[in-house]
């Protein structure tokens, strides 16, 4: 026994708090250890809570700065003038420090929160402020004065914006639900982030544009127009070949990313390659071998049985060493034992503790089968609720059993959540299942990735990011769905298509490309494993929701049409007054192709068809798709 606290004159120490890994009482005495004249090297759960805010306090702020250079910069080169970041940065700012701020009536948060959720909150939300802005300089162009302009803007951008934000603060409420308290704690900052967004970009952003409007004007430059002429052309052509190649790849990622492997332990918390904690923790296993304890508080009652229970412990192969109050009295050391001591495995009067020193790393399999042996032995001698197991392993073990109900849960909530919200907005029974089927698709491409990269998951990364890119990315189709039935309201579903792509573009690809950044960089820059698997799954996700809201989504409300407008609540009265003006040939797209741009005569097709009849003689020239 003396080698498993005395080796090559180094010697381990157990060391038990009186307070929380999380108190400042814990903080102040590890920094007195770290602080000794010996050089020290620390792990268990207090040291890794310690090590995480440490290094958390540090990252948020580099982070935050990095991801605010390059929103910035993302901002200027897709802005048509020079002053719009500005606002753009301004609302949104405002909002997480208000939201950042008003966490101290919630009281602790945790560390993964507290690092991602000032990030997440700008490149969640700003394209709140982009949509409305957006829409602000188009009510201009008609010609309308600032005041004017703005009035239009926020009536005709308070619908979307509004469902894009519910739906985004319904994947949050989701996350609430989890078993796991992180889940709450997460989904109530980030929920409360949002709304603080969306009053910020109603209230406070008009305010500025219009008083601004100056600056905005003068600082106008040029820009990418993002008009996706040619694009548009490939998706009408291609609308029963790509749909067929993205099922081919959505329904295999369904069931490669429900086999990922999850790690669940605390090795999901250490940092990585380099970091303090995880130099402490190859330090203290290459002299000592694997740290991994398992507690079992044994109920007083069964005090005579503890001696017999240690006993078979010790003897289990996957057992270092065992230490209990009456092992230390049959050595004969109890009288020497001073009383402080004692009390590590007798408080209270109600119960005992027994400490094993495991061999077995925190998971997998040898894992699973020294607590079933260690339940085995306890089973002979007392009954399940006369003792607790505690520890990583088991920690690890139960978490592992939550997962799927959690992840369950958690999906059923969004998903309902999000579709009631849409069905409102759009009035229909139809669009909510084509837009949560594609941003749905878009998680599960995402998540079947690191199945294919055979890397392991942290499992609160996998809950929690399933559902915020749900609720986030679902902005993007909510805004094209939108666009499309504006335009469907004069043109036919060609030409609606085409518009919405125009209308919509420049703002789905700037908000998923500031998300999308914004995740690959809290990857990259944080040293917490589970923080970097969720900052890699986020800029994934925001990835390919763009990818299929600008090209799957398009072919499918082409395909929808008819069924979209048979489903939709007053759809001839309220979207597809187009029918009543007829729809455009696909076929005459050949004469755009050669650079003649006109917009559709509303007489010279014939009403209904996917592919109308070509007109006769005058009309003919007129007919011709931009």
């Amino acid at each position: 026994q003396l080698e498993t606290f005395y080796k090559d004159k180094n010697a381990l120490f157990q060391v038990i708090f009186d307070e929380t890994d999380y108190s400042e009482k814990t903080t102040a005495a590890i920094d007195g250890i770290k602080n000794l004249d010996v050089e020290t090297y620390l792990i268990g759960n207090a040291a890794t809570t310690y090590n995480s805010i440490k290094v958390i306090s540090k990252q948020t702020t580099v982070c935050m700065i990095v991801v605010f250079v390059i929103v910035l910069a993302i901002l200027f080169l897709t802005s048509s003038s020079f002053f719009e970041p500005v606002l753009y940065i301004a609302a949104i700012g405002v909002a997480v420090i208000l939201n950042m701020g008003t966490n101290l009536f919630i009281g602790n948060i945790s560390y993964m929160t507290k690092s991602v959720a000032a990030v997440l909150q700008l490149a969640l939300t700003i394209d709140y402020s982009i949509f409305l802005l957006h829409r602000y300089k188009q009510e201009k162009e008609k010609g309308l004065k600032p005041d004017e302009a703005m009035v239009n803007a926020l009536k005709r951008s308070f619908s979307p914006i509004s469902a894009s934000s519910l739906t985004t603060i319904s994947s949050f409420i989701a996350i609430m639900f989890m078993s796991y308290t992180l889940g709450f704690n997460l989904g109530i900052v980030l929920a409360k982030g949002v709304v603080f967004s969306l009053l910020t970009v109603f209230l406070l952003l008009p305010v500025l544009a219009v008083k601004t409007d100056r600056a905005i004007a003068k600082s106008e430059h040029r820009t990418f127009k993002m008009e996706f002429r040619h694009t548009s052309k490939f998706i009408v052509k291609s609308r029963f070949i790509l749909p067929v190649l993205f099922l081919a790849l959505i329904i295999p990622s369904f069931f490669l990313q429900s086999n990922n492997t999850f790690v669940y332990g605390n090795r999901a918390s250490f940092g990585s390659e380099g970091s303090a904690i995880y130099d402490d923790r190859i330090e203290i296993e290459n002299t000592f071998g694997n740290q991994n304890q398992m507690v079992i508080l044994l109920d007083n009652r069964h005090a005579d049985k503890e001696a017999a229970i240690s006993a078979e412990l010790a003897a289990l192969e996957s057992v270092d060493s065992v230490q209990s109050l009456s092992l230390i009295e049959q050595s004969g050391a109890a009288d020497m034992m001073p009383e402080s001591f004692a009390l590590q495995f007798y408080r209270n009067g109600n119960y005992r503790r027994i400490i094993m020193n495991t061999l077995v790393p925190e998971e997998g399999e040898e894992a699973k089968k020294c607590v079933q042996d260690v339940e085995a032995v306890l089973a002979r001698y007392v009954d399940s609720d006369a003792y607790y197991l505690l520890g990583e392993t088991p920690s690890a073990l139960d978490t592992e059993k939550t997962v799927d109900y959690d992840y369950d849960v958690i999906t059923i909530i969004s998903l309902a959540l999000v579709g009631v919200i849409l069905i409102i907005n759009f009035r229909s029974a139809l669009l909510p299942i084509l837009l949560l089927f594609v941003i749905q698709g878009s998680v599960y491409i995402n998540m079947a990735v690191p199945y294919l990269l055979n890397t392991p998951i942290v499992f609160i990364g996998y809950l929690i990011v399933s559902a915020i890119l749900l609720g986030a990315t679902i902005d993007y189709a909510i805004l094209f769905t939108s666009n499309y039935l504006e335009a469907r309201k004069v043109s036919d579903k060609f030409e609606a298509v085409k518009r919405a792509l125009k209308t919509s573009s420049k703002a789905i690809i700037t908000s998923a490309g500031i998300l999308t950044i914004a995740g690959f960089t809290i990857g990259l820059i944080s040293t917490m494993p589970t923080i970097v698997v969720f900052g890699e799954a986020v800029g994934r996700g925001g990835l390919s929701a763009l990818i299929l809201v600008l090209f799957f989504l398009p072919q499918l409300l082409m395909i929808f049409d008819k069924p979209i407008k048979y489903t939709t609540y007053k759809a001839n009265k309220t979207f597809f007054k187009g029918d009543k003006i007829g729809e455009c040939d696909e076929n005459r797209e050949s004469d755009s192709e050669k650079g003649e741009n006109s917009e559709t005569n509303p007489q010279s097709v014939k009403a209904g068809s996917d592919s109308p009849e070509k007109s006769d003689g005058d009309n003919e020239s007129q007919n011709k798709v931009d």
